[in-house]
């Protein structure tokens, strides 16, 4: 039996082998043809991302990338069971700046690149949809320009509080850098500043940071900023707010002497109120400016005479003028001295500096005194008010000729001050004593 179907089996391979080869062949292209029928080749179109390159090497000409074709058609081949499976990253396409042509900036051509990078057991085939490598993109020229930060000031510091001027922004000054077009009519860079919020965050030196605003020339803002480049949003504010008060002028005197037959009478100060501003610890106890004497010499002065002085220089350290100029008018009055002579007696005179067993006689009976002073200040004036001595104790004994010493009468000059003596006799107390006249 066996053997029986080996010689069969010889029989099957080594007979008719032409017509079996053939009848495989045929069965195999039937089987493809089958296979065609049930999952054949088609294709689907897919769209791939354009990749832009080298955008940062356009500034360096002078140039900005604006927009482009955000995606490229790319038809693919593989078999209907696959095509779920297939996927634009298979797929890169890139586009590289740098190689743009044209004449005009707005419209420039650009070389792209499409290669597959997967999908190699899915993709049959594939092809690019556009017979021109090149698409077509917007360019504008790209330009920077720097504008100062302008403060806006709105509501007001609190009160009793004023702005020093070391105001400082950081920084002071934006570069703005975009392409042409987007710049439009932009002119000014500006930042607000509430006063109000400000001072809430106290005296001495605050800071605030302060976002920025572009405006247009017409002075609107400008909103349509996407495409401009700021170098910074935002800019730091530094400012020193000072307390604010008021202070009195005092003059502490004057220097000098009016004229020969002139007397100084006051001195009257006008505006003499100023308003200053510095740090609490330095105002808080500030109430007065003193103006030294020295600074008003009325040296020779023979009529009312006004003088103007800067108190803002007699200022403490860390206090400044808030406001005005810090002038002020001092009036020196002066008035014309008239003369009187009054005969004093002698009996009010003093006798000082007494000898013990000596006796003093003062054997003149009335002096006369010339008293200067203001015309209304003679009609009151009396001789009572003089204090009038002689000092003895460096006399002879006998009849001495002796000078009167008269102390100060405010208000009054005595004329003839050094002029004024008298006659004293001094003897001891148990020597006779002998009639002489004057």
């Amino acid at each position: 039996m066996w053997s029986k179907f080996l010689s069969l089996l010889r029989r099957f391979f080594t007979t008719n082998i032409l017509l079996k080869v053939i009848a495989v062949l045929l069965g195999f292209v039937f089987w493809v043809l089958l296979s065609n029928i049930q999952d054949p080749t088609v294709s689907r179109t897919l769209n791939i991302p354009v990749n832009y390159t080298n955008a940062d090497v356009l500034k360096d000409d002078g140039l900005i990338f604006l927009s482009g074709p955000e995606t490229v058609a790319v038809r693919v081949y593989s078999k209907r069971s696959d095509q779920n499976r297939l996927d634009a990253g298979m797929f890169r396409c890139t586009a590289d700046l740098v190689n743009h042509t044209g004449g005009d900036v707005s419209s420039q051509m650009v070389h792209i690149s499409v290669i597959q990078v997967g999908g190699s057991d899915l993709v049959i085939d594939w092809e690019y949809l556009r017979n021109d490598p090149n698409i077509i993109v917007k360019m504008d020229r790209y330009i920077t320009k720097t504008f100062p930060i302008q403060v806006v000031y709105e509501d007001s510091l609190s009160e009793g509080l004023v702005l020093a001027d070391s105001l400082t922004l950081s920084p002071s000054s934006i570069t703005v850098s975009g392409p042409e077009s987007a710049f439009g009519s932009l002119s000014d860079v500006k930042t607000v500043v509430n006063m109000r919020e400000l001072s809430e965050i106290g005296s001495g030196t605050v800071s605030a940071v302060l976002p920025l605003t572009l405006y247009d020339s017409a002075g609107k803002t400008v909103t349509n900023t996407s495409e401009l480049i700021l170098e910074s949003a935002v800019t730091t504010l530094t400012a020193t707010i000072y307390r604010l008060k008021t202070v009195q002028v005092i003059l502490s005197g004057v220097t000098g002497s009016p004229a020969s037959g002139y007397r100084f009478v006051n001195t009257v100060l006008s505006n003499n109120i100023l308003a200053v501003s510095g740090l609490k610890s330095r105002v808080a106890d500030l109430s007065v400016i003193y103006i030294p004497e020295t600074v008003v010499d009325i040296s020779g002065i023979s009529e009312t005479t006004d003088y103007e002085i800067n108190a803002s220089r007699y200022l403490p350290e860390g206090v400044t003028l808030a406001e005005g100029s810090g002038i002020v008018k001092v009036t020196v009055n002066v008035e014309p001295l008239d003369s009187e002579r009054f005969n004093v007696p002698t009996d009010r005179i003093r006798i000082t500096g007494q000898k013990e067993g000596y006796t003093y006689e003062i054997r003149t009976s009335s002096v006369t005194v010339i008293v200067s002073g203001l015309q209304d200040d003679l009609e009151i004036f009396s001789p009572d008010i003089l204090e009038m001595s002689v000092d003895v104790s460096g006399l002879e004994d006998g009849l001495q000729n002796t000078e009167v010493r008269i102390g100060d009468a405010p208000g009054y000059f005595i004329e003839n001050q050094d002029a004024v003596r008298v006659y004293i006799y001094c003897a001891p107390a148990a020597a006779p004593t002998e009639e002489q006249g004057e």
